[in-house]
């Protein structure tokens, strides 16, 4: 659950994409819909949860592990992280869900929220809520705190930062052009990485425009790709 990048597109549009580090036997096999919530969203196998979801109701969320630094694990006697992507669609919005979500238990994440024209960075670190409300117009890059310390961190942001130079009006093929290429070759820490037991197994983009959200999946594991639409 492990790159993510917000590029703007103009008014209340922009292109959300997500790279997804992972043992490969979680990979998803497509795209899911939860007709209870209007959700779209890659399963994961294992937990039922997802790593990035988005609803008919225009708003979008994507989760990775970890706040600020690399922690120990232990596993959670509450809720996967994968369902608390999932159960925000359940709050009317998101400062309800800040507020009234029990996350006592949960592993440290981050998650990143677009909710009916707000942008939200909402970080969880065991112990205490980090609510960060986002410019909409300003891009982002995010990495997981689990898998990448702070100087890779910001080796990405600077190879985020050399792509925006050099394409400054970016369009999805270019975006996915950067998730699939950044980098200087280290298996490791590069967008595309691969550490035998973790790797990445999926892309994932999401594009809003005046037409409504819409959601491309890309299994990286068997080359194939689902595609979802909401008017």
């Amino acid at each position: 659950m492990c790159t993510l990048s917000y590029l703007p597109q103009g008014p209340d549009s922009f292109l959300w994409t997500q790279n997804r580090d992972e043992s490969p036997s979680r990979n998803s096999e497509g795209l899911e819909f939860k007709d209870d919530l209007q959700l779209v969203f890659p399963k994961d196998p294992l937990s039922g949860g997802s790593w990035i979801a988005m609803s008919e109701n225009n708003r979008v969320v994507s989760l990775l592990n970890g706040a600020f630094v690399q922690h120990p694990y232990s596993p959670s006697t509450k809720r996967s992280r994968g369902l608390v992507v999932l159960d925000f669609f359940k709050y009317p919005d998101a400062t309800a869900f800040f507020e009234a979500y029990y996350f006592e238990d949960i592993e440290p994440f981050t998650m990143i929220i677009y909710d009916n024209g707000d942008l939200w960075e909402f970080r969880w670190d065991k112990a205490q809520k980090h609510i960060k409300k986002l410019k909409t117009d300003l891009p982002y890059l995010w990495s997981s705190a689990t898998l990448y310390p702070k100087e890779i961190k910001q080796q990405r942001q600077e190879w985020f930062a050399s792509f925006l130079e050099s394409t400054p009006q970016a369009d999805i093929r270019e975006v996915m052009n950067f998730h699939r290429t950044a980098g200087t070759g280290n298996s490791k820490y590069d967008l595309i990485m691969d550490r035998g037991v973790v790797k990445t197994v999926s892309i994932t983009s999401i594009s809003k425009t005046a037409d409504g959200l819409g959601m491309t999946y890309y299994d990286l594991q068997n080359e194939k790709q689902s595609e979802y639409h909401f008017s």
